[in-house]
């Protein structure tokens, strides 16, 4: 199937178990045409439905998205048959010959997936000193899909420099001051506005970006677990 300079490869098959290619009489590489024998009954005309099976090949993630499509017209889909008292070799059969067009379809959809890694500053008595950590996004997008990854400001940040992480168990307790970078020389902060976002194109496979955290040096509060959660967006 193609989509502009783009394939996808399948196969169709007789068999709903998809073990029998269903094949072509003028072409052998594709194996055997499918062969049927129809029986009228007191001059009525016999039919009969037969299913074509379709699969798509795996291993095939680095398909660009949109609308594939393989259209069989002409000497793709045909078929002949022979009007006999008896039985016949279907695949001698030259007489009666027909065509019967169809297309084969199908749609990649154009989506991504992300999930993250925590980030842990660790255990520390005091924050007088300026501690660092790190964690990763994990993003797989539609191969030649464009896309921007945009970090929030947290629960309760009001700023992507500025985020800030709270005493578990509280909602107005007190706070640790953090911010979120893209680069390990932490100068190119991690946000949502322009010029604060991460630009990618997608390959189908898994791509990772490193988030490079920050908390500058500030009063200790009291003891315990402080955390936040920030809400990535992805936008394609």
């Amino acid at each position: 199937m193609q989509n502009g300079s783009n394939t996808l490869t399948y196969n169709l098959y007789s068999n709903s178990a998809r073990t029998t290619s269903w094949g072509s009489r003028l072409q052998s590489g594709f194996g055997n045409p499918v062969s049927l024998d129809l029986t009228p009954l007191l001059g009525f005309p016999a039919s009969q439905t037969l299913t074509v099976y379709g699969r798509i090949s795996a291993s095939q993630s680095s398909a660009a998205g949109g609308l594939y499509t393989s259209s069989y017209a002409g000497t793709d889909a045909t078929y002949n048959y022979l009007q006999s008292p008896g039985l016949a070799d279907c695949s001698t059969i030259s007489s009666n010959p027909g065509t019967a067009p169809f297309t084969v379809r199908a749609n990649v959809d154009r989506t991504c997936a992300v999930s993250a890694t925590l980030i842990n500053f660790g255990s520390h008595t005091s924050l007088a000193s300026t501690l660092s950590a790190q964690g990763a996004l994990s993003i797989t997008c539609t191969n030649s899909l464009p896309y921007t990854v945009s970090l929030g400001n947290g629960l309760w940040g009001t700023a992507p420099a500025t985020r800030l992480m709270r005493l578990q168990g509280t909602t107005t307790g007190p706070t640790i001051s953090y911010a979120l970078y893209q680069n390990s020389g932490y100068s190119q902060i991690w946000g949502s506005s322009a010029g604060q976002t991460v630009a990618g194109t997608g390959n189908g496979a898994l791509q990772s970006y490193p988030v490079y955290a920050r908390l500058q040096s500030q009063t200790t509060p009291q003891a315990g677990t402080y955390s936040d959660t920030v809400i990535v967006t992805v936008t394609y």
